[in-house]
């Protein structure tokens, strides 16, 4: 039996999420039931824009997504703040951090 816990402590969880975006508000009440804490998702997606009202709509707090995936990075920060949640983002280990000055006021994590 699947079982979205141990999905995701495996590493199998984004793979799985993201061919069973139907899983996302089961993976919520479940992870709300057992855990009761915030609820972070975040996306590798080559599209992150795509994501945030799937992840939104499961329960999301919090969506991170790659900063180097996004085409356009205050229009993904815009859609997540527009949801009424906290935005975040990540670098690859050689991006500087100067890539994201333009954005701090919108970054929550």
């Amino acid at each position: 039996m699947w079982s979205p816990t141990r999905a995701l402590s495996s590493g199998r969880g984004g793979r799985a999420l993201c061919q069973e975006p139907a899983l996302f508000p089961d993976l919520r009440s479940h992870l709300a039931q057992t855990h009761g804490q915030t609820l972070k998702f975040i996306s590798w997606s080559p599209i992150p824009l795509a994501w945030i009202d799937p992840f939104a709509d499961a329960g999301a707090d919090i969506i991170l997504f790659c900063f180097d995936a996004a085409k356009d990075p205050a229009a993904v920060l815009n859609a997540i703040k527009s949801r009424e949640k906290k935005a975040g983002v990540s670098l690859l280990i050689e991006e500087p951090l100067d890539l994201i000055e333009p954005y701090w006021t919108d970054l929550d994590v």
